[in-house]
């Protein structure tokens, strides 16, 4: 069986590594790195990399967007990264602004999230998206 990989920070990453991925046979359709096995500080930083680039990202479909973003969102607040929730407009909606407003990322494990029902959602779905990888890894 030939997996495919992606180089991503000097280390090949497989498809479950990625925030998008449009086609696990095209490694060119993978965006937004979010995991490095056995690297923590890598993780974290190529985390802070996709929130910043997430906007400038280009193939990844207008219905998948908001997904990728909570996929994101999540992985972030599990690494203890402060960041602000981005709204999303339904697709029968008018289209987002043209010129988004940067991310503001701060590290910090001072305020407790349990309470709002939004981060746990994005919680529950980063749970379910790493139960799922480390499935694929066979770690679970």
């Amino acid at each position: 069986m030939d997996i495919k990989t992606k180089r991503v920070a000097g280390v090949d990453l497989n498809s479950k590594c990625f925030a998008y991925v449009g086609d696990e046979q095209k490694i060119d359709t993978w965006h937004l790195p979010l995991f490095v096995r056995g690297d923590a500080a890598k993780s974290l930083n190529l985390i802070k990399n996709a929130l910043h680039r997430f906007d400038q990202t280009k193939g990844i479909p207008a219905s998948e967007r908001a997904a990728v973003w909570f996929t994101l969102y999540g992985a972030a607040k599990a690494q203890g990264l402060n960041i602000e929730r981005k709204e999303f407009a339904d697709l029968n909606e008018a289209p987002m602004a043209a010129e988004p407003e940067p991310i503001r990322v701060t590290a910090t494990r001072q305020r407790s999230y349990v309470d709002d029902p939004q981060i746990a959602e994005a919680i529950a779905l980063a749970d379910r998206r790493c139960d799922y990888l480390l499935r694929q890894l066979g770690l679970e």
